[in-house]
C-alpha cells in the first residue's frame, strides 16, 4: 500500500483524551492510528478536507444552503437546532448542546453551521439620537 519512504512521527505530551478519541476515530474509519493521523495531517497541510475543499469553504456553503432552503427546514425542523455540513442536514434536536454532542461525537472536530430554524431574521431600524449642540 504504502511506496514511499515514510519517517517515524512520535507525539508525545497530548492530552490522554485526545488520543482516545483520536484512536476512536481511527478505529471507526476502519484504519490504524498511523494511517488516521498521516489522512488529518495531509488535510491540514492542503488547508482543507481530503477531497480538496476548504473547511472555510464547506461552512459558507452551509450557510447559503440554510438560507435557500429555510421555509422547507421550517416546514420540517422549526423551532429546533440543525447541523448542516455542505448541502445536507446531518442531524437536529431541540437541545444545542445535544446535538452539539452527537454532532461532534460523529463529525470529529470540524466546521458545522448550526442554526435554530424559525422565522426569517427581522431587521430593525433605529434612529440615532441627534444631539444639539449650543
Amino acid at each position: 500500500m504504502r511506496s514511499q519512504e515514510y519517517s517515524a512521527l512520535h507525539l508525545r505530551g497530548l492530552p490522554a483524551d485526545l488520543v482516545r478519541r483520536l484512536k476512536a476515530s481511527a478505529a471507526a474509519q476502519g484504519l490504524t492510528l498511523t494511517d488516521y493521523a498521516m489522512h488529518l495531517l495531509e488535510r491540514g497541510v492542503a488547508g482543507g478536507d481530503a477531497e480538496g475543499g476548504s473547511p472555510a469553504g464547506e461552512f459558507h456553503q452551509a450557510v447559503r444552503y440554510y438560507r435557500r432552503h429555510r421555509a422547507t427546514l421550517a416546514r420540517k425542523y422549526g423551532g429546533q437546532y440543525v447541523a448542516i455540513v455542505g448541502n445536507r442536514v446531518v442531524d437536529a434536536d431541540p437541545s444545542l448542546e445535544a446535538l452539539s454532542v452527537r454532532v461532534f461525537r460523529t463529525l470529529g472536530n470540524r466546521d458545522v453551521y448550526m442554526p435554530k430554524v424559525g422565522e426569517e431574521p427581522r431587521t430593525v431600524w433605529m434612529r440615532s439620537p441627534r444631539v444639539i449642540r449650543r
